[in-house]
């Protein structure tokens, strides 16, 4: 058995990147790890328990385009394959491909991590013909598609052998240019099917090495068994007819009369019929001339010749007979003629119709390529965004944390406001307990100026009343004193104002 069971496969560094159709690509979100939860369709397929397996694709769809990876104790990937990957590894029936093909599709044109198409697998492990042929129709690009060692499905298959020779039929019928397509060692699937070791090892090799030798021999050998059938055919119609064993004489001699003129066959019989004429009058001459005397014996020789004739009339109806027998087999053989020059028209059709397939099948190929190099695109722009995403995530981290240092700073903002709001309610209120103050001390002031003023209004009246009298001395100390008395007023009135 070849070496290709899916578990035993590791993660290759120079492996090429893993490429996807559009379908596959959206179906990535959904994988499992197989030492934690793996799903019951690949856990059924591992055991290789078919029927379990086609149960749990019914019950459960969506687990055919589950992907399964395993990793190692590092976390590296140590593999990663669909359901359809392993079961092609396991030799599975063709009714478990068929179920997980109609369930997820897109699983045919899908490569693992190590860029192997299920056609692989299935190439590699002696899968049988109906599971080779429902993968090749779901995805013929998978047999021109090289892993990164660059092996094709026909080195794979052409390497292990195959489980019968349709398969390796199926795959030159895809492509024969695969033929001559070589590894990167070097290699050629006839070289590996000669170095391979298995049953059926020269057969592949014969079929290899004729299309590797060239178009020509294949339809000298291809024309050769048809004319070889043709001649089988032929010559059963004649034992048919003639109800005996036929020579290959015979039928050669048959063939040459049924083929020939309709004159050339008549001027055959005349010469025959004059040839008979010419040998019975040399007989009866030389019996003549050798018995003269005898007339008993002439008599007996008469009797003889009219009996030649009678049996030379009915050797007549036999030849008219077998000429009427000629007749029909010439009137088959055109209808065999015919017959035969509809069925090489109907496999010039055939042939065109072929190449007309795969002339489509080759744009077809052309568009996956396309549409596989836009998935390329698309893989890289999707890349950059993740890469773009990434540092989007770690910004926002960043400005996440900024908003938590500004929520702490704003909390003790938020504290010390309430703090400066209880402290200016302080403030206000001794600002309002000054004003009170201030107020009455303005009014007592006011009124006590209003009292100096009628005092000095009053003493103006004394005053001019004194020098009238000549108290001009008394005069002067009262105003002293006043003016003392007012002084202290204003002090109070300052003290007042400054408290």
């Amino acid at each position: 058995m070849p070496p290709l069971k899916v578990e035993v496969f590791a993660q290759d560094d120079a492996a090429a990147p893993v490429i996807l159709s559009a379908k596959s690509r959206a179906a990535t979100e959904l994988e499992v790890d197989y030492d934690k939860d793996i799903t019951r369709l690949y856990e059924a397929i591992t055991s290789e328990d078919w029927d379990s397996a086609v149960d749990a694709v019914k019950v459960n769809p969506k687990e055919a385009r589950t992907w399964v990876v395993r990793h190692h104790e590092d976390g590296s990937i140590m593999w990663r394959f669909l359901p359809l990957h392993s079961a092609c590894a396991r030799q599975p029936p063709a009714e478990l491909v068929e179920a997980l093909l109609g369930a997820y599709r897109p699983a045919a044109s899908a490569c693992d991590d190590q860029g192997l198409y299920p056609l692989h697998y299935a190439c590699g492990n002696q899968a049988s013909s109906d599971v080779i042929r429902k993968l090749v129709l779901t995805h013929p690009g998978a047999a021109s598609h090289a892993d990164p060692a660059g092996m094709l499905p026909l080195h794979y298959l052409a390497k292990w052998g195959p489980a019968d020779k349709l398969s390796l039929d199926i795959l030159l019928l895809v492509n024969k240019d695969v033929v001559t397509a070589k590894t990167e060692e070097g290699k050629t699937a006839l070289d590996l099917a000669s170095e391979g070791e298995y049953d059926d090892k020269d057969s592949v090799v014969l079929t290899l090495k004729s299309l590797a030798g060239g178009g020509d021999e294949t339809e000298n050998r291809e024309k050769a068994v048809e004319e070889e059938e043709q001649w089988t055919n032929f010559t059963e119609y004649l034992k048919s007819l003639a109800g005996e064993e036929v020579t290959e004489k015979a039928v050669a001699e048959a063939m040459e009369v049924v083929n020939s003129p309709k004159s050339a066959r008549k001027e055959a019989e005349d010469e025959e019929e004059e040839d008979d004429e010419e040998e019975e009058e040399e007989e009866y001459a030389a019996v003549s001339h050798s018995l003269p005397s005898e007339l008993d014996a002439i008599n007996q020789l008469k009797y003889e010749i009219a009996a030649l004739k009678s049996m030379r009339s009915e050797e007549s109806v036999a030849a008219a007979v077998a000429h009427d027998e000629n007749s029909d087999l010439k009137a088959e053989n055109a209808t065999l003629r015919k017959k035969l020059k509809k069925t090489s028209k109907a496999c010039d059709d055939l042939l065109t119709e072929k190449r007309n397939k795969d002339e489509f099948l080759r744009y077809i190929e052309r568009k996956l390529a396309e549409k596989d190099f836009e998935m390329i695109s698309l893989h890289k722009e999707a890349t950059k965004h993740r890469e773009a995403n990434v540092e989007l995530t770690k910004k926002c981290e960043e400005i996440s944390a900024q908003a938590e240092a500004s929520d702490a700073k704003f909390a003790t903002l938020s504290a010390s406001y309430k703090i400066l709001l209880e402290e200016q309610e302080k403030i206000a209120a001794a600002v309002s307990n000054r004003d009170a103050l201030f107020k009455k001390a303005t009014q007592r002031r006011q009124k006590k100026m209003q009292e100096l003023i009628n005092m000095e209004v009053e003493l103006t009246k004394e005053a001019v009343q004194d020098e009238r009298e000549g108290e001009t001395s008394i005069l002067n100390e009262s105003l002293t004193r006043q003016r003392e008395e007012m002084d202290s007023i204003r002090d109070i009135v300052l003290a007042s104002a400054d408290e």
